[in-house]
Order: structure tokens, then sequence, then C-alpha cells
């Protein structure tokens, strides 16, 4: 015989847990993921994302520090060809047009890559319709859905229509919302050829994307309910509540309400902060709540690990709480998060940045707006050759990281464009301000009267000087032992290895 009370309880929490199964589709039927996932499951799946998105702290917290470390403060686009004029004019047009990328002229290309990024998380898709204006129409992927008008489209089921003989995506329906914000069947859509269509996708064959929150959103609703809970049980901790063990309730009690429980018993209404008065001889034991118990932080901090390893980022990153671990570890944990972040960028640089901006140079080039870009030795147009200036990655060790890219450029393993790029610069623009920066030093040195050698040479407090190469000036006044002079510098043994390594 079931307790009635526990029943109802389990009954609860099975519908509870179907209720948030996203496994809505039979798996029994051969099909692509797009054709097992109709549009109503779709919906489902990307309004629970949407939903923790806005409610769940975690989810969101994610959400964020994953667009503000992959993006950055600002997309800067370079222009990577073999005519230095020519990538100067075609990277200041650029910079101009990703200022006001829509037509309502309040997207930047910065914000767009934000929200592509951030689509990744919770839609798994978003899609962007460029314009004859040269413009790009921003579109969510709940307007792409299956058309109204074309009762059975081929490869319609999924807002696509592909071409049965080669199964190319041949054009997308678009749907206009109606006055609620919603879609019906009377609403207008528009079969567009051609969209930017960046997506995160895990089989061959799917053409839709898939959130990736879908995966951790079980167990992110988990975390929220059971916090809630406990919530819940502090509070009723918190109020005066008592149970009477032996003893007959009085007359003189105070605050006593009409109301008896299912044994006959009457029930004693409690506030807090209140002193009751009872019947001389009565027991009374408090209603005690141990919740949460010592496993509750052990059990929530093991939910965490499991969604930061489904979204490839390491716990400390996940909570921005990098407390308690030792070097070693939080070594480990960036290193795995810039990882992530890395594969993020390209994933962001290849399928949104760089068609966007080939697409729009090309329409700037075909406007006469710029000149033809320039071809490469086999007179192929260079027009596609564009990188992402990535934001920079700071390091927990950054002299220990300094002393390594030194190492690794003069042995030839990387060079300053990578150094310049890991800090979110441009090698050439670095060097040009260094070149800069000397020529003011020999002016300053001029002006005063002082060797511009000492300015050149000038060292940190507490730091070793720099060893003078052949052909340096020597300062003024420096000091020259007379045994020097003539003496021939003795052949070193390891070739100047060690020199060269120092």
């Amino acid at each position: 015989m079931k307790i009635p009370f526990l029943s109802a309880i389990l009954d609860a929490a099975d519908r509870s847990r179907g209720r948030r199964d996203l496994s809505l589709f039979g798996r029994a039927t051969p099909g692509d993921e797009d054709r097992l996932m109709p549009q109503s499951d779709r919906d489902t799946t990307a309004q629970r994302c949407h939903d923790m998105r806005r409610n769940n702290p975690v989810v969101s917290g994610a959400c964020d520090r994953v667009t503000d470390n992959v993006v950055g403060a600002e997309i800067i686009m370079q222009a990577r060809t073999s005519d230095p004029v020519w990538n100067a004019k075609a990277e200041r047009w650029i910079r101009n047009w990703s200022k006001a990328i829509d037509p309502e002229r309040r997207t930047s290309l910065t914000t767009a890559a934000r929200l592509t990024t951030a689509a990744r998380l919770y839609d798994g898709e978003i899609f962007h319709q460029p314009t004859p204006d040269g413009d790009l129409s921003i579109i969510e992927s709940e307007r792409v859905r299956k058309s109204q008008d074309d009762k059975n489209p081929v490869g319609g089921l999924n807002g696509y229509k592909v071409d049965p003989a080669t199964g190319r995506v041949t054009g997308w329906y678009v749907h206009s919302r109606d006055a609620s914000g919603g879609f019906c069947q009377k609403h207008g859509e528009q079969f567009v050829p051609f969209l930017f269509h960046p997506c995160y996708r895990w089989r061959p064959d799917q053409v839709r994307g898939w959130p990736m929150l879908a995966t951790i959103a079980n167990m992110a609703t988990d975390i929220h309910e059971i916090n809630n809970a406990n919530l819940r049980k502090n509070k009723m901790g918190a109020m005066a509540a008592w149970v009477y063990k032996k003893g007959q309730s009085g007359g003189g009690l105070q605050g006593r309400t009409a109301a008896t429980s299912s044994t006959g018993q009457p029930l004693q209404k409690f506030k807090e902060g209140q002193i009751y008065e009872i019947e001389s001889g009565s027991e009374l034991a408090p209603f005690l709540n141990n919740q949460p118990g010592a496993e509750y932080a052990p059990f929530m901090e093991f939910n965490l690990r499991m969604i930061g390893m489904a979204l490839g980022l390491p716990y400390e990153f996940l909570l921005l709480y990098f407390g308690g671990g030792n070097f070693a570890s939080s070594k480990a944990s960036l290193l795995q998060a810039y990882k992530t972040i890395e594969t993020w960028q390209a994933w962001l640089e290849s399928e949104f940045l760089l068609p966007v901006t080939i697409w729009r140079i090309a329409k700037a080039v075909a406007d006469r707006e710029l000149d033809p870009a320039p071809a490469d030795a086999d007179g192929v147009s260079e027009l596609g050759l564009w990188e992402w200036q990535r934001p920079g990655v700071e390091w927990i060790d950054p002299q220990n990281a300094i002393q390594t890219e030194m190492q690794e450029v003069r042995i030839g393993a990387s060079d300053m464009y990578a150094v310049c790029s890991r800090r979110g610069r441009d090698a050439e623009n670095t060097a040009r301000k260094n070149a800069r920066y000397l020529k003011m030093l020999d002016r300053v040195g001029a002006e005063e009267g002082i060797d511009p050698a000492r300015l050149h040479n000038i060292q940190i407090p507490g730091q070793t000087p720099a060893v003078a190469e052949p052909g340096d000036i020597e300062p003024e006044g420096a000091d020259k032992k007379p045994e020097d002079e003539d003496t021939e510098a003795e052949p070193e043994k390891d070739g100047g290895l060690k020199k060269w390594l120092k």
C-alpha cells in the first residue's frame, strides 16, 4: 500500500522530469537530425535555453564569460595581401563600415559577433541576411521555420529547401512576427536564396544548428530547483515552529486559530518575534531543520564541474573562482579555458567574420568604392586574404611567458606576428610605433645635447644592463680597462651557443 503523500511527491517528480526531458523525438526512424527534431520540439528546446539565459545565474554568467573572452572589446579585421597601400585603404574602409552594419544603424560588427557567439549557446545558430545596400539584417533562429504556403516543401520541414538531386540547400523560409510577437497561419514569410548561417553542428548531415546549452539543461534546472528547495527550508526554520509533546492547549494561549489538523488537534498560529503563553505542565519541542546538510556543497560542486565539462570550461573559470588551488592547478585551468576560447574564436572567424568581410569588400570593389585587390603570381585575386586581430590573452606569469616567447622567436619556432597576435596587437603597427619611439629618442637627445645611445640603453632599476652589441656607441665617460683594448677575444668552445641563448 502506497502512502498517499509520498506517492504524490514521486508522481510530481516523474512528471517534472518528463517535462524537462529533451529527448522528444524517436530514434527508431532513420533520418538526419533536422527531420528527427520537428519544429515544435526545436521551439521547446530553444525556449528552455532562453529561460536559463534569463533566470539561471550559472548559465547567464557562462554565456557572458564566453562572449567576453571570445569576442573582446572590438572586432578589427586586417588585410594580408601583397600590397600594403591597398591593405591600409581596405582596412580603413571596413573599419568605417563595421561601426553600423544593419539597416537600422543600431548594430556594429562587434555587437553582431557577440550575438553570433551567444546564439551558439542558446539557439545553436543565427542568420544574417545581406541587403542590396550592403547591410546585414540579423535574423533569429526561430524566424526560420517551415513554410505555411507550401504544405510539403522539398526539405522545408525545418525552414530550408533543398535540391532533391544534389541535396544542396537552395534557400530559407524567413517568417515575420505577428502583432503579438509570435507566428500564426496568416503571418508573412519570405523565401531567401542566401543567408549567412553561423551554426553549431555535431552530425555530418545536419543543416540546422543545435543549442549547446541543451546538453546541460536538465542539470542546470536541477541545481536551480535544489537551491530554491533549500532556501524554502531555511525560511521555514527561521520561523517560530513548535510541536506540543504533552498537555492541552488552554484558553490562555494567544493567537489560536479555528483550524484543526487531520487528527483533530487544534493548530496554533505562530509569528516571528512573539512570546506565547502556555498552560502550566505543557511541554514544547522545536521543529528542527537540518538542511542543507554537509553533502550539499560537494554535490553542487560536482554538478557545476559536469556543466563546465560539457561547455569545455573549467569549474574555476565557470564560476570565476580561483581560490583554494595551487599555481599548477590554476595554470592548468587557464590553459584549458584558453584552448576552448581559441576554438570558439576560430569558429567565429571562419563561420561569420571572414565570409562577411570578403562579401562586403567584394561589393565595395564592385561599387567602385575600393580598387580591385592585388593578384598573386598566378593571377588569382588576394581579396580573401584577411585575418581577425583577436583579443589579447593575459598570463598569470608574464615574465616567464615573455622569456618563452623570446626563445621561440630566436630559434625560429615562432615570429613577431604570432607573438603580437597573442597580445591582441598587430606586428607591423607595433614595429612602426617602435620606430617612431626610437626617432623621438634621437630627437630629444639632440635637443637636450645628450648622446641618444644613453636614452636607448636606459635600464629598469634592478635589471641587468643589456650587453652592448658590436657597433653600439659607448656612453660618455664609460670606463675601459687598458688591457682589454688590444686583447683578442678568446674563441668560444661552444660556438657562441650559450651567448645566443642567454
